[in-house]
């Protein structure tokens, strides 16, 4: 390689490349700090819940989650006893009701894509995952 490319590339890798590197938008919560997955085709599908605990994009079409994203260190860790699970009271104002009932005989169980463990320092926090 020439002398020249040497210095352009130099250059490049000491200003990190910010000339060519598009502006992101601030993040929206620290569980999206990495980005936001969600798909861009049919926005009408889809529900993101973005909530001080956890991140969750919601499929109305399954009527299940697509991803969750949560923060996980010592800030949100704690003691306390499971809440029952309840139905989402955001989704409820959107018109899409998911209750304990839809599990029934089902073959499948009401798990966590945010682990209980993760998120039970306050009551609020616990109370969130079980949604």
């Amino acid at each position: 390689m020439k002398r020249g490319a040497w210095m352009v590339l130099l250059v490049l890798v000491c200003c990190g490349c910010q000339v060519f590197a598009p502006a992101l938008p601030p993040p929206t919560s620290p569980q999206l700090l990495l980005g936001n997955p969600t798909p861009q085709a049919d926005q009408s599908r889809y529900d993101l819940l973005n909530r001080p605990q956890y991140a969750l994009l919601f499929d109305r079409q399954t009527n299940t989650a697509a991803w969750a994203s949560w923060q996980l260190n010592r800030n949100w860790l704690g003691h306390l006893e499971r809440p029952p699970f309840a139905p989402d009271p955001e989704l409820s104002q959107r018109g899409v009701a998911v209750t304990p009932s839809d599990y029934t005989r089902s073959g499948f169980d009401r798990g966590h894509l945010v682990p209980a463990a993760d998120r039970n320092r306050t009551a609020e926090d616990s109370a969130a995952v079980f949604s």
